[in-house]
C-alpha cells in the first residue's frame, strides 16, 4: 500500500488510537553566564495504562532528557471541544533505546493503546503523532495542534543494535515522514502498536521495536519490585506488565 492509499484497516486502527495520544511540552528554564535562558521542546507520547489513579505514557528519552529544577514537563490531551493540559513526571528512561516512561497523575481512565508484537518487512503501518516543525508559526513561541496527524507508510527492515543495560535494543526502519514534534509517536498495524518512533529525516524514520519497548517496561518494573524478590518479572507477559505498572 502506498502512502496516499493506506491500508484501511490500518488506517481505521490509527484514527482509534487518536484519542490516547498527547502532545509532550518541556519547558526549559535555565540561567547560563547570568543569562536567563527559556527553551521549549515538544514531542509525542502515548497512553499504555489508565484507570482511577492516572496513566502511564510512552515517549522518546531525548524529549525528556536533562530536566532540571525549575523545568516544567506538561502533557497535552485533546478533547471534544479544545483541549486540556496536565502535569507529567519522568519514572524511568533508558537512554540507549530512547524510550521514557512518563506518570500523568490527572489523566484518569483514558483510551489506553495495545501492542502487536509481529511486524514484518513491507507491512504497512501508520504513524500518529503531533508534527510541530520549526518555524511553522514564525514569531510565536508555542503552538499546539489538537489533533495529531496520522503518517503513513511501510516497514523497510529491523536492526538489532545490540545489549545495552540489560535491554536487547532493536530499531525498525520505517519509509515513513517523521517531523519534529512527532518523536514517541507510536506506529500502528491493524492490530496495535508494533514500534515507538525516536528519528525521522525525509522520507525515512527510525522507531524502537515492540520488543525493546516490552523489556524496557521490564526494566522499569524490576526497579519497583525490587523489594519483592519473588516477582517473576522475567517471565511477566505484556499484560501482566502493564496491570502491575500501578
Amino acid at each position: 500500500m502506498s502512502k496516499t492509499n493506506p491500508n484501511q484497516l490500518v488506517e481505521t486502527s490509527a484514527e482509534l488510537a487518536r484519542d490516547a495520544v498527547l502532545t509532550v511540552i518541556v519547558i526549559k528554564n535555565r540561567i547560563v553566564d547570568s543569562v536567563r535562558f527559556r527553551g521549549v521542546v515538544f514531542g509525542t507520547a502515548f497512553v499504555i495504562r489508565s484507570d482511577d489513579w492516572g496513566s502511564i505514557v510512552l515517549t522518546a528519552q531525548h524529549v525528556v532528557e536533562d530536566l532540571q529544577p525549575g523545568d516544567t514537563l506538561r502533557v497535552r490531551t485533546m478533547l471534544q471541544s479544545g483541549v486540556r493540559e496536565l502535569s507529567a513526571s519522568v519514572l524511568y528512561e533508558h537512554r540507549w533505546s530512547d524510550v521514557a516512561i512518563l506518570s500523568v497523575p490527572g489523566l484518569r481512565n483514558v483510551r489506553q493503546l495495545t501492542f502487536e508484537p509481529s511486524v514484518l518487512n513491507s507491512d504497512s503501518v501508520i504513524g500518529v503523532g503531533y508534527a510541530n516543525p520549526i518555524d511553522l508559526f514564525p514569531g510565536i513561541e508555542m503552538a499546539c495542534k489538537r489533533i495529531p496527524d496520522l503518517s503513513p507508510g511501510s516497514v523497510v527492515s529491523t536492526e538489532y543494535v545490540g545489549l545495552y543495560q540489560g535491554v536487547d535494543v532493536t530499531f525498525v526502519h520505517l519509509e515513513m515522514v517523521g517531523m519534529r514534534g512527532m518523536s514517541g509517536m507510536p506506529i500502528l498495524n491493524a492490530t496495535g502498536v508494533v514500534a515507538m518512533l525516536i528519528e525521522g529525516e525525509g522520507a525515512y524514520s527510525t522507531a524502537v521495536s515492540y520488543g525493546t519497548v516490552f523489556q524496557v517496561l521490564k526494566a522499569y518494573l524490576k526497579i519497583r519490585l525490587r523489594h519483592h524478590m519473588d516477582a517473576p518479572v522475567d517471565t511477566m507477559t505484556m499484560e501482566q506488565v502493564l496491570d502491575a505498572l500501578h
